[in-house]
Parts: structure tokens; C-alpha cells; sequence
């Protein structure tokens, strides 16, 4: 197959910049090298077996408000940003 873009990057920007390419009429293929995709918005164990932790926990600040995230209307896709209460917190074993 051949692409008129790719994308290096699977995060949450390499997603944004491959759908807008796709919506002006481009084939695109996005590579990622990590065992996921979706940068940010990814939940992983790392702080205790069992505590899912969201490694860019800061950058849900700054995504809420981005034009991108309506204008993909990307609630359709499954993608749902939740602030817990209280949203930080210290996990020590």
C-alpha cells in the first residue's frame, strides 16, 4: 500500500495530526513503537500493582479545552476524559 503521509507517534498529537490529515482526502499511516497507543490519555500500573495511574495526568488540563477534541467529536470514538475527586493523589506501599 502506499501512503501519501506517516505519522511517527501514536500519542494523543500523532492521533490528532493522522485524523486531520485523513480528513483532507490523504492515505496516512501512524506507527507507534510502544506496546499502546494514545500518549496521555493512557492508564498503566506503574506507581503499585493494581493503582492505575495516568502518566500525564497535568495534560487533561490543557486537553478539555482543546479545539481538537470537539471538533474530532471524539466522545463518539469512546474517549472519555473523567477528573476524579479529589484528582491527585500519593500512592506509597
Amino acid at each position: 500500500m502506499t501512503y501519501d503521509a506517516v505519522v511517527i507517534g501514536a500519542g494523543h498529537n500523532g492521533l490528532t495530526c493522522g485524523c486531520y490529515l485523513a480528513r483532507a482526502g490523504l492515505r496516512v499511516l501512524v506507527v507507534e513503537q510502544y506496546h499502546d497507543y494514545g500518549g496521555m490519555t493512557i492508564s498503566e500500573e506503574v506507581t503499585a500493582p493494581g493503582y492505575l495511574s495516568d502518566i500525564h495526568a497535568s495534560g487533561f488540563l490543557v486537553a478539555k479545552v482543546a479545539p481538537a477534541m470537539k471538533d474530532l467529536d471524539v466522545e463518539k470514538h469512546g474517549l472519555e476524559l473523567i477528573t476524579p475527586d479529589p484528582n491527585w493523589a500519593l500512592v506509597t506501599t
